[in-house]
């Protein structure tokens, strides 16, 4: 594992798959950052497009502070990664759901951050997910939404708290548990 890693005031734009992946890395922060049109359109690279990622076993990481254009998510992880904290973001036009926990992620919170004009806000698929205080303007789909997703067969611990929704053009929170159990 990668230890003590940070990643402060870069631009980064144009990057077809991550801006900043941090992967098997322990105690990581990615801040200060402006991250744009990291879109991904598919073959060769697939569906990423994400601004900065935490990926495959991290821990103790902290997206903080940073500013997101055009990503396919702004910031995204999963495959294990827990223990993220993610804060006082701000992201615009991103072409799926702004923030994104895959699936399985453990002890993710989402404190303090923007959404704007986004496809939507915040997609919680994980177990100890926290949504707290976040604003969420003009999304063109959900804002939030927690469900379930294979391989965790059960989600618990999941809290939506405080947060604003304004102009959304779909659900502005949605729970699903179709694929486990959501509690």
């Amino acid at each position: 594992k990668a230890l003590n890693i940070r990643v402060k005031n870069v631009h980064i734009k144009g990057a077809e798959s991550v801006g900043v992946t941090f992967d098997y890395v322990y105690m990581g922060i990615v801040e200060k950052c402006y991250i744009e049109d990291s879109t991904s359109p598919g073959e060769p690279i697939g569906n990423t497009g994400y601004g900065a990622l935490a990926d495959n076993s991290c821990r103790y990481i902290i997206f903080s502070n940073n500013k997101f254009k055009n990503c396919r998510h702004s910031v995204a992880g999963g495959h294990m990664a827990n223990h993220v904290l993610v804060t006082g973001n701000h992201s615009n036009g991103s072409l799926d759901r702004a923030y994104d926990a895959h699936e399985p992620c453990f002890y993710w919170t989402f404190a303090n951050n923007h959404s704007f004009s986004d496809a939507g806000g915040f997609n919680l698929r994980g177990q100890h997910m926290t949504c707290v205080d976040n604003k969420i303007t003009n999304p063109s789909s959900i804002a939030i939404i927690a469900r379930s997703f294979s391989p965790v067969t059960q989600q618990v611990g999941i809290k939506i708290i405080g947060n604003t929704i304004k102009n959304c053009a779909s659900d502005a929170i949605r729970a699903e548990g179709g694929n486990g159990k959501l509690k």
